[in-house]
């Protein structure tokens, strides 16, 4: 497993620009990306929300039982909202994508993915592996 540092995941995200009136909220997928999405969100001084999935186990490492599917229904208007997609670790995109898809179904106008670690682009840290934030 990796260690990644919070201040670590800073730099990246400052390196990144983010400009806060480019986005209406963050959107942390629960329950990994919670965290990061609460950091992003004091960050930028955005409301978060959250979007409730699962495809994994509880287990860690996390197995996979199925693809991912909405447990929960979001509980934030969606409609007409620029959103900053969160999650810690992005594996196949499966939960991301499901996510964007959900998201966009409702109506958001752009939404911008962004994850600590992972092997697509939008990932700060790139690893194929499990991450430990300290």
């Amino acid at each position: 497993m990796k260690t990644v540092f919070w201040k670590e995941i800073e730099e990246k995200v400052n390196a990144l620009k983010i400009n806060p009136g480019d986005f209406d909220l963050i959107a942390a997928i629960e329950r990994d990306g919670l965290e990061f999405g609460k950091f992003l969100a004091e960050k930028l001084s955005l409301p978060l929300k959250t979007i409730v999935l699962r495809a994994y186990n509880e287990e860690r490492p996390p197995k996979k039982m199925h693809e991912p599917r909405l447990l929960k229904e979001i509980g934030f208007e969606a409609k007409g909202k620029k959103i900053l997609l969160a999650d810690k670790i992005v594996k196949s995109g499966a939960t991301m994508e499901t996510a964007i898809k959900i998201l966009s179904e409702k109506g958001t106008v752009k939404i911008v993915p962004l994850a600590i670690a992972g092997k697509k682009n939008y990932c700060l840290v790139k690893t194929s592996g499990c991450i430990e934030c300290k």
